[in-house]
């Protein structure tokens, strides 16, 4: 992956995280309307994230370009404690 690449995939991920406080806002109470259960919010996120994700596989797979779901296990070491931690929050 290219400097570049590795820069605007960074840049979309924080962005995109930046998406939360807002989706947190939204799913506020307004007058009458009750709020959105905390488990429904965070589904909906995470339910946002795979559509996103789907989305962006889909169009590089229809653009010839490389669309792998899985770069093996040495890839997945690298992100495992990451992981842990996002899962313990």
């Amino acid at each position: 992956m290219t400097a570049f690449s590795t820069v605007t995939v960074f840049s979309a991920s924080v962005g995109f995280m930046a998406l939360k406080p807002l989706l947190l806002h939204l799913g506020g109470s307004r007058g009458s309307a009750p709020a959105l259960p905390p488990a429904l919010l965070q589904l909906l996120a995470e339910l946002a994230k795979v559509v996103l994700c789907g989305g962006v596989l889909s169009i590089r797979r229809l653009t010839g370009g490389d669309a792998a779901l899985w770069s093996g296990w040495a890839h997945t070491r690298g992100f495992s404690l990451p992981a842990a931690v996002y899962l313990l929050m």
